[in-house]
Formats: C-alpha cells, structure tokens, sequence
C-alpha cells in the first residue's frame, strides 16, 4: 500500500480536483484507490458526485471505533472515496483531540484497512499548517504538491517546502514529492514567466504540468471528473500524463 498526500499551504491551488482525478486514472491504470477527505469541511464527495447531507465518514468511524471500510462510498464510475463526515463541534473537538494525542493515527487508521500492497490511498489535505495537514503528511509515502502558475502560490511554495521538511523529508521510509504546476495559460506573460521560474526551481524533482482547460470545472459541476466528462480534452490528457509521472516515479507496480 502507498499513501499519497495532496498538500499545500494554499488554498484554491486544485488539491481535490487533482485528488478525485488522479483517483479516476489509478483506476484506469488497474489499481485500487481509495481518495480520503481529510478536511472537515467534507466537499470531496461533490467531486465524485455524492450529496452533502449524509453524516457518514471515517471521523465518525474513528470516534466510534468501527472499521472505516465501512464508510468507503463507490462512485458511478467506481471510483472509491472515504469522506470526512459531518461532524458536529462536540465531536469535531473530540476527533481533534484524538489527532492531538498521537502525531501518526491517520496513518494508523489507515493501516488499520488491512489494504493490498498494490493499493493506493490518495489523502485530500486541507491547506494551511493545521493539525489536519500534519496527520496526512505524517501519513505520507509521497506528497504531491500542486501550485498555480501565479504569484501568490510563488511566494507560499517556501511554507509547503518548510512543512514537508519537518514532517516528511527525514523520514527514512518517505519516498520523495512530486511538484505540479496547475492551470498554466501561457497566453498569459505573467503566467509563462512564473511556470519558467518553478520548473528551474525543480529541475532536479519530480515535475508535471496540468494546462487550464474549461472541461475541468464543467466536469466538477457535472459531480463527475474531467476523464468522463472530456476524456479526449487537454486537462484530461494532462491529468493521465501526470498520474503516471508519479506511478513511475513512486509507485510502480
């Protein structure tokens, strides 16, 4: 089993779109992958079309000790997700009281799954430096870190690199971190010369481009991903390219 880890400080940089997408194509590819919500605030289900109203999710199990395969949710195109849940504030504070006590239970609950060795976990980050993104960095094989090609994710790449120093970088069983570079427009003179400066940045790491395409978003309308809804558009294409940058890089069979 490998636990993959969608990370940023940033807010709004594509971490569930890229979580769910990556998701669709590892199925594509024949594995199992499981995409875990750990935000509380619980919108990665809206990716993979489910309602917001259910309270079922793994916070829930944890809190209650029941297995969380019990909570596993199987999409149309049988993507599987295990959704964060409705908490109430009472349990939320009990939940994080949880994380408090132990730096590494996410990685155990996970583990707990008893999953194959070929699977794959995909973790969905809240952004920030929380107690939330110090579990599933704790619970890390490999971290992927999406930015977009502007200057506001330029300036907080430091904080995600701080971040990924202090809970994954010296870690002897982590394997290494992939940066992607989302919604690059090089129509945009802004947009080119900032993609420039992080692929020089990166040159000697794991890199991938994902291209702004309008099929993306329509597809998270549609509470589908853009490989069902577009799969012969740009983003579609790019999602796959850069899913298996990482299958070779990190995953391999």
């Amino acid at each position: 089993m490998k636990i993959v880890t969608i990370f940023s400080t940033k807010g709004g940089v594509g971490k569930s779109t890229i979580s769910a997408n990556f998701s669709s194509v590892s199925l594509l590819e024949g594995r199992d992958v499981i995409t875990l919500d750990f935000d509380p605030n619980n919108s990665l289900r809206y990716h993979f079309g489910f309602a917001q109203s259910s309270i079922d999710g793994h916070a829930l199990a944890t809190l209650s000790k029941t297995s969380l395969k019990n909570q596993i949710k199987v999409s149309p195109d049988r993507s599987k997700i295990l959704p964060f849940g409705n908490l109430d504030d009472d349990q939320l504070n009990a939940y994080e009281e949880l994380l408090l006590q132990d730096p590494m239970m996410l990685r155990k609950e996970i583990e707990s799954m008893n999953l194959n060795a070929s699977d794959i976990v995909i973790i969905d980050a809240p952004a920030g430096s929380t107690i939330y993104s110090q579990q599933a960095l704790n619970a890390s094989d490999v971290v992927v870190v999406p930015l977009l090609a502007d200057a506001s994710s330029y300036l907080t790449l430091p904080q995600s690199i701080t971040m990924l120093k202090r809970h994954c970088l010296n870690r002897p069983n982590f394997d290494g971190f992939m940066v992607i570079l989302n919604q690059v427009n090089r129509s945009f003179e802004l947009n080119t010369n900032i993609t420039e400066i992080i692929k020089t940045k990166f040159v000697n790491h794991v890199f991938a481009e994902i291209h702004q395409d309008q099929a993306i978003p329509e597809a998270l309308a549609c509470g589908t991903n853009v490989l069902s809804y577009a799969p012969e558009s740009l983003g579609a294409q790019d999602m796959i390219d850069a899913a298996q940058i990482l299958e070779t890089y990190f995953l391999g069979k």
